[in-house]
């Protein structure tokens, strides 16, 4: 079920991958070829979280400037390239642009399409439907709860 040039960039050089997220401040226990996050987690249902707050700290004190309550409702583009995000502020309800010379879409899956899951749910797809609407095609979607 793998595309084999994409399964290659994936995991060639993984160990150098391991130490890059240590410089992050990311503990994680390895064994063998795996590589885990889940003991540092919050609790061991948001074993993510062992992931996503040390990433969090890092990036702040790199001053990354964290939006929070923003939803990102709408993708910018000039000639067919991303340029920014049209966003709602959840919390007042003003809208606004951002521009950005790069845009990562990391919304995660959409494990709410189904009836019995336990992903956060949060994970409504709003990272496909934004991409859907700027015409980019999807490959192998049968994995979208994750």
């Amino acid at each position: 079920m793998n595309t084999p040039h994409m399964l290659d960039m994936l995991s060639y050089d993984a160990g150098s991958r391991v130490e890059a997220l240590r410089a992050f401040g990311i503990l994680l226990d390895v064994s063998g070829s795996s590589a885990s996050v889940a003991r540092y987690g919050i609790t061991p249902s948001l074993a993510g979280t062992g992931l996503t707050v040390p990433l969090l700290s890092y990036g702040r004190e790199k001053g990354v400037q964290i939006i929070e309550g923003a939803m990102v409702i709408e993708l910018l583009t000039d000639d067919n390239r991303c340029t920014g995000a049209r966003v709602l502020d959840t919390r007042t309800g003003r809208l606004y642009s951002l521009g950005s010379r790069a845009t990562i879409i990391a919304t995660g899956g959409a494990g709410r399409l189904y009836g019995r899951i336990d992903n956060p749910v949060r994970t409504t797809g709003d990272g496909f439907a934004l991409l859907a609407e700027m015409g980019v095609p999807f490959v192998d979607m049968k994995f979208v709860q994750f």
